[in-house]
């Protein structure tokens, strides 16, 4: 490739001698000002036009960059820095919101930054791909404010429950972590989403026995996972939830569920988030029909 030869701007009106995109494409997308000292000048003058934005102090990028340069500006800038939190989600999950403010994790002391969080802490090798938190310490560590990575990642990913146990383990010690322990704690059940954990606390506070969630059963030729499952009785626990809008796919998937699981002869049941202020009757809606379904195997087997 032809070498990129820079013309140091000197004033406001040579801006066109240089080729702006260019000079991004040819650095990776992000300048350095000490890589770039002839145009400390201009590079200034390019943010306050609009050509440019300053994503750490020292580092731009286009107006329009996208997380590969706020990566390549964390860690150009902060040679022992990890991306984390959220960030690290938004970097490696499709369906994780792009926070307003990068965390990042670095042995040192680093002065606030517009758009961005430090914390001064070391993250061992093993937790860290290309300068970016592994997924499971990030939904770990974010697991005091929200269990919602912690069940995206068993829902789409299907990590086991147990590796959150291993990094909280890990990690002991740390503000939060009795947060952090009781909603690990609650992710053996392996729950899906809040209303899953909500309904896996309502069983456990009535002692209902016999149950697993999202486990595979294997129907018509085909895998099917039902939310919650009492296998014996061949009795599913379908939770609707509405936290989020439900896709397409989801929806449709929903429905192929259903059917596979009642023509193979299971009896499914649906609760939805509300009912949950009825505590009682759902509890008593699943204890009958387990004693209705255990009544008529006891017949059959007669």
């Amino acid at each position: 490739m032809q070498q990129l030869i820079l013309i140091p701007a000197s004033s406001a009106n040579d801006m066109g001698m240089i080729d702006i995109d260019g000079l991004l494409a040819a650095n990776d997308g992000v300048l350095f000002a000490r890589d770039h000292r002839r145009l400390k000048s201009s590079l200034s003058r390019w943010v306050k036009k609009g050509l440019l934005v300053r994503i750490l102090r020292g580092a731009y990028a286009h107006p329009h960059h996208g997380a590969r340069a706020t990566v390549l500006a964390v860690t150009g800038m902060i040679s022992s820095g990890v991306i984390a939190g959220h960030s690290a989600l938004a970097l490696q999950l499709s369906d994780w919101p792009q926070p307003s403010v990068v965390e990042v994790c670095a042995p040192g002391k680093h002065l606030p930054q517009k758009g961005f969080h430090f914390l001064q802490r070391s993250i061992p090798q093993q937790y860290v791909s290309h300068h970016v938190m592994s997924p499971v310490l990030a939904a770990v560590d974010i697991a005091d404010e929200t269990s919602d990575a912690l069940d995206l990642l068993m829902r789409q990913h299907r990590i086991e429950p147990t590796r959150y146990q291993a990094v909280l383990k890990a990690f002991p010690h740390r503000r939060g972590n009795r947060r952090r322990q009781k909603v690990v704690d609650r992710s053996m059940s392996r729950p899906w989403s809040k209303a899953e954990r909500e309904y896996h606390d309502l069983f456990d506070r009535y002692h209902l026995k016999g149950w697993t969630a999202n486990q595979k059963v294997f129907i018509a030729g085909r895998w099917v996972i039902p939310d919650a499952a009492f296998h014996k009785e061949q009795l599913a626990i379908e939770i609707d939830s509405f936290e989020h809008p439900t896709r397409r796919e989801t929806f449709e998937n929903d429905r192929l569920r259903h059917n596979a699981l009642t023509q193979a002869g299971w009896t499914v049941l649906h609760f939805t988030w509300d009912m949950l202020n009825e505590p009682d009757m759902v509890i008593h809606t699943i204890k009958a029909t387990l004693a209705r379904l255990r009544r008529r195997q006891k017949i059959t087997a007669q």
